[in-house]
This record gives structure tokens, C-alpha cells and sequence, in this order.
């Protein structure tokens, strides 16, 4: 099982440049490394921003692959 996060924090966040969300091989490798199963984590407002991640997360979508956290 991978878990990958895109979930960040800092002064600057709208930036993507030094996250995870502005590195594509470093997406590739975590992606592409699960076996059996790939968690990812992160909000979906934010990654449906990123081209290739929309993609992703609307086929994930599709097979009802996403569930939602709600802060109590």
C-alpha cells in the first residue's frame, strides 16, 4: 500500500513549485509505485486545479474511490 499526501502547509499556499503538486516525476514514482493499492490524500478542490491530477481524481471519482473527512 502507498499513501501518498498532498496535503501542505506554509506561508505561500497557493504555490505549488515546491510541493509535491509542482513536481511530475515525483508524482510518477509515488503514483506508479503501488502494487495493490495507491491512498491518496488531499483535498479535491485543490488537486482538480492540477491538469493530470483532475484526470485522476475524476476516474477515482468514478469508481466511488473518494472519501470525504468531515471535521467535527
Amino acid at each position: 500500500c502507498i499513501i501518498v499526501s498532498f496535503v501542505r502547509s506554509g506561508q505561500y499556499p497557493g504555490s505549488h513549485s515546491s510541493s509535491l503538486l509542482g513536481d511530475w516525476h515525483r508524482i510518477n514514482v509515488a503514483i506508479t509505485r503501488a502494487k495493490k493499492e495507491l491512498i491518496m490524500v488531499g483535498s479535491c478542490r485543490t488537486l482538480l486545479k492540477v491538469p493530470l491530477l483532475k484526470l485522476l481524481v475524476e476516474n477515482v471519482e468514478e469508481q466511488a474511490g473518494i472519501f470525504e473527512y468531515e471535521q467535527q
